[in-house]
């Protein structure tokens, strides 16, 4: 996408019309609706360390089965250490 004024216009357009954003977008709209809800019922103190947990965990799997990455064992390590943590404070 080019940021120049003469075709900034087109190029939003042309990225606009893509199926997969708005597949994304919707899925975001999903997503927020249900983060809403938790944060409306459950404290947010244990709710907000899961789901930064879980959205790390996540998106450090995602990588390594879709683009490959190399997963470290130190990573592993640190990944063990946050399910560790969200047994520990989704029990609490």
């Amino acid at each position: 996408m080019s940021f120049s004024p003469a075709t900034f216009l087109e190029d939003l357009l042309r990225v606009v019309r893509q199926p997969l954003l708005d597949i994304g977008v919707v899925l975001y709209g999903m997503a927020s609706v249900v983060w809403f809800k938790v944060i409306a019922t459950e404290n947010l103190s244990t709710s907000y360390p899961l789901v930064v947990a879980m959205t790390f965990l996540l998106v450090s799997s995602g990588c390594a089965l879709w683009f490959r990455e190399v997963i470290s064992l130190q990573k592993i390590v640190g990944m063990v250490l946050i399910l560790l943590g969200i047994i520990v404070v989704s029990s609490s």
